[in-house]
C-alpha cells in the first residue's frame, strides 16, 4: 500500500476515510478481539445477547448515562474495554476510566488494556509513543492516540478527577470506591464536571453492588430505566425476566429438589412448568431488555438508561443453574459473610444486615388508635428531645410508665430563624415548655427537655440558660460509641459575642448505647395475652411515614480507620434524615435523669409468655434492660419472597426453592 509521508509520522491512505457507521456491538464483532491475560478463551469477541443492549446503549446518541448494576460471570469489564477500543479506533476522543485504588488502575491497564492494544491491530496503529521517557504519551496510565487519549487512575485520587475535560467516562466497580476522592468530594459528581463540556458525553457505571444502605450503584440503577432482560418460556412463550425468588408479581424463578441443590431448574411465573438449564441459551438468545419504568429524560432531552443482571444469564461454564444453587446453599451453612458474597456476586443485589435497622414500614403499620397530643392511660410523666437546625426545631413529647414501657405524645417541626436564643424558633420551643397535656391522669407539664447543642452551641447554652437546670438539659452526643447512656455533665462557659456572661451544665449522650436499646425495642412484638415487654414503644395512628423513616434512619456500620482499624460507627441510610430519631434519643436521655428507670415494672412485664416463672420461684428485683439479644442464626436453604431468612426448601413435588 502506497505510503504518504509526513515527517517522521507515516498514515496510511485508508486512515484518511471517513469511519464506517458502526454500533458498539458491531464494532466489536469486527475487530475486537479477547487476550489470553483475560479470557479463557482469546480471539475474536462474540458479544453475548444481554452484552449487545448495553453496549449498544453506549453508542446511542440520545443516552447519557448508562448504569450498569451486576453480579460477576457477567462480562462487564469487557464491555468498558469496548468502548475504551471503539473510542481509539472508531471515535477517536478523550476517554477516563476510574478503578477503585490506583493500584486496581495498574492492574487494569497491565492485564486488561494493554493486552487488547496488543492483540487488536487496528487499535494499536493507532497508540502514539514518542519514545522519550520525559514525554512519553504511551504509559501505564496513559495512552496516547490520535484524536484523544486515555487516562486511568484510582477513585482515591481528587487530581486525577481535576484533569481535562473528557467526552467519555467510565467507572469501574463504583461500591469499592471511598466515600471522597481524597478531599474533593464524590466521583461520580467529579466526574460530570469532566464531561461537562461535551453535548454527546457519556457516563459509564458499572459494579457488583454490596451493602443496600451505601450502595451507590444501586442508588444511580434506581434514577434510571430499570431495565431488565425477559425471556421467553421455551414451554408456553410467556415473557419474563429470571429472579433468585418467588415473588406474587413476576419472575421465573429457581427451585431444587430438598437436598439437591445441583438440580436446580425455574419455574416458569406463566404456566408453572420447569425450564432445564439446557434450555438457558434458546431462552437467552432471542430475550431483550425492557424498561421496567417510564423513560428519564434529562433537561438536554438525553436518557439515563440502567440495567440489571445476574449470574443465572451468564453463559460461563461455571454458571450452571446447578452450580449457582450449589453455591448459594454452601454459603447458607458457612453463616452470613459467605451469604453477602452471594448476594453480590451471584444474584447482583445488595446485601442487607440483619436487625441492623428496624423495619419502618411495620411500626407504620402498628400505629396505635389514640390521639396525638394527649397522655395514653400509664403514661405518668413526659419528657422532649429536640434538635436544633438553622432554620428550624424539631421535637418530640414522649410520655414514660412502668418498666420503660412509652408512647409518643407529640412530634412536630417549629419553623423559623435559630440564629439567637429569642429568635421565632426558640419562642415557639419556650411556649412548648410552658404547655401542659391532658390524660387521665389529668394534667402534665413536660417534666424534661434535652436540647442539642451541638451544631448552636452558644444560642442554645442561652436559650437554656432562662430555665432551672433540672428541667432543660442542653446535650452533646458522645463519640465513644459504648458510652453510657448518661454521662456526669461538666460546666461550660456561655460567651455569645467572646465575652463570658455565665456557666451552664452540659450533659454528654451515649446516643450509640441509646439507639441500640430504641432498635431493640422497636423490633418487640405484642404479646399474646395482650401485654407489652419492657420498653415497648407506642405510636399514635396519625404519624405519617417521614417519621418512621426519620426514626429508622441510622444502621451500624464497620469502618476501617486510616490506621486500618476497624470501628463499629452508625451512618444514616442514603436519602434519610434522622431528626426524629435524634429526638427520640434525647428525650430518653431526659427520662433516664428524670428517673424512667427506676418505675417500677407491671407484673406482666416482669414475666415472659415464652418462659414463664413457676409460682414458687421468687420475684427478682427489676434490672434495666440490656442490650436486645441476637436472634440464633439458623442455617438457612430458602428465602422468603421479601428477602427474610431461609426456610426449608423443596420436595413432594411442591413448590419450594430459593425463595418462597
Amino acid at each position: 500500500m502506497k505510503m504518504i509521508g509526513l515527517g517522521n509520522v507515516h498514515f496510511e491512505r485508508t486512515l484518511w476515510k471517513p469511519p464506517e457507521d458502526l454500533t458498539l456491538s458491531q464494532w466489536s464483532a469486527k475487530y475486537f478481539r479477547l487476550s489470553a491475560e483475560s479470557a479463557a478463551e482469546e480471539g475474536r469477541f462474540r458479544p453475548y445477547p444481554y452484552q449487545i443492549g448495553i453496549m449498544d446503549a453506549i453508542t446511542n446518541p440520545i443516552v447519557e448515562q448508562i448504569t450498569f448494576m451486576k453480579s460477576a460471570r457477567v462480562g462487564a469489564t469487557k464491555i468498558m474495554n469496548a468502548m475504551v477500543g471503539y473510542s481509539i479506533h472508531q471515535d477517536p476522543c478523550p476517554v477516563m476510566i476510574a478503578q477503585p485504588t490506583e493500584d486496581d488502575a495498574r492492574g487494569y491497564s497491565r492485564e486488561e488494556l494493554a493486552p487488547m492494544i496488543r492483540d487488536c491491530p487496528e487499535i494499536a496503529a493507532r497508540i502514539l509513543s514518542t519514545g522519550s521517557k520525559k514525554e512519553a504519551t504511551d504509559t501505564i496510565l496513559k495512552k496516547t492516540f490520535r484524536g484523544g487519549s486515555v487516562s486511568i487512575g484510582g477513585a482515591t485520587s481528587g487530581r486525577f478527577f481535576r484533569r481535562v475535560s473528557r467526552k467519555r467516562a467510565g467507572l469501574d466497580e463504583l461500591d469499592g470506591y471511598p466515600i471522597s476522592a481524597g478531599d474533593d468530594g464524590d466521583q461520580v459528581s467529579l466526574t460530570w464536571k469532566r464531561l461537562e463540556w461535551y453535548p454527546d458525553r457519556l457516563l459509564y457505571l458499572a459494579s457488583t453492588p454490596l451493602l443496600e444502605e451505601t450502595s451507590r450503584i444501586e442508588r444511580e440503577f434506581k434514577a434510571g430505566d430499570q431495565r431488565h432482560f425477559l425471556v421467553p418460556c421455551p414451554h408456553c412463550g410467556y415473557l419474563d425476566r429470571l429472579v433468585p425468588r418467588q415473588t406474587e408479581k413476576w419472575g421465573h424463578w429457581i427451585r431444587w429438589p430438598e437436598g439437591s441443590p445441583e438440580k436446580a431448574h425455574f419455574v416458569c411465573f406463566g404456566c408453572g412448568c420447569e425450564i432445564s438449564n439446557a434450555e438457558k441459551r434458546e431462552m437467552i438468545d432471542v430475550g431483550d431488555w425492557v424498561p421496567m419504568t417510564a423513560p428519564v429524560v434529562r433537561p438536554n432531552g438525553r436518557e439515563h438508561w440502567s440495567f440489571h443482571i445476574w449470574a443465572a444469564y451468564s453463559y460461563s461454564p461455571n454458571a450452571h443453574w446447578g452450580q449457582l444453587a450449589s453455591e448459594y446453599v454452601k454459603a447458607g451453612e458457612q453463616g452470613d459473610e459467605s451469604l453477602k458474597t452471594v448476594f453480590n456476586t451471584l444474584f447482583g443485589e445488595t446485601w442487607k444486615e440483619r436487625g441492623e435497622s428496624p423495619d419502618w414500614e411495620r411500626l407504620y403499620h402498628r400505629r396505635e388508635q389514640y390521639t396525638a397530643g394527649t397522655i395514653p392511660k400509664g403514661g405518668q410523666f413526659l419528657t422532649c428531645g429536640v434538635d436544633v437546625q438553622s432554620n428550624r426545631v424539631v421535637y418530640e413529647v414522649v410520655a414514660w410508665g412502668a418498666g420503660l414501657e412509652n408512647w409518643s405524645v407529640e412530634k412536630g417541626i417549629m419553623w423559623g430563624d435559630t440564629s439567637t436564643a429569642e429568635a421565632s424558633a426558640f419562642q415557639q420551643l419556650d411556649a412548648l415548655l410552658l404547655r401542659t397535656f391532658s390524660g387521665e391522669a389529668g394534667e402534665m407539664p413536660i417534666r424534661g427537655m434535652a436540647i442539642d447543642s451541638g451544631n448552636f452551641t452558644q444560642t442554645v447554652y442561652q436559650w437554656c440558660k432562662k430555665y432551672p437546670k433540672s428541667r432543660v438539659y442542653p446535650v452533646k452526643g458522645s463519640k465513644d460509641i459504648g458510652a453510657p447512656l448518661v454521662i456526669k455533665p461538666t460546666k461550660r462557659e456561655i460567651r455569645p459575642s467572646g465575652r463570658v456572661v455565665g456557666k451552664i451544665m452540659l450533659w454528654m449522650v451515649g446516643v450509640g448505647t441509646a439507639k441500640t436499646e430504641l432498635y431493640g425495642w422497636l423490633g418487640q412484638k405484642k404479646r399474646e395475652d395482650g401485654s407489652y415487654p419492657t420498653g415497648y414503644c407506642h405510636f399514635p395512628d396519625d404519624y405519617d411515614e417521614q417519621y418512621f423513616l426519620e426514626l429508622t434512619s441510622e444502621y451500624l456500620a464497620t469502618e476501617v480507620d486510616r490506621n486500618r482499624r476497624q470501628r463499629r460507627v452508625w451512618k444514616v441510610h442514603i436519602g434519610r434524615e434522622n431528626h426524629f430519631l435524634d429526638c427520640r434519643v434525647y428525650a430518653r436521655h431526659a427520662a433516664e435523669i428524670a428517673g424512667a428507670s427506676r418505675l417500677p415494672p407491671t407484673e406482666a412485664q416482669l414475666v415472659s409468655t415464652d418462659d414463664e416463672a413457676g409460682p414458687s420461684e421468687p420475684q427478682q428485683s427489676p434490672q434495666r434492660p440490656g442490650p436486645p439479644t441476637r436472634a440464633p442464626k439458623n442455617k438457612p436453604r430458602a428465602l422468603t419472597n421479601k428477602g427474610g431468612w431461609l426456610r426449608g426448601g423443596g420436595g413432594n413435588g411442591t413448590r419450594k426453592g430459593w425463595l418462597r
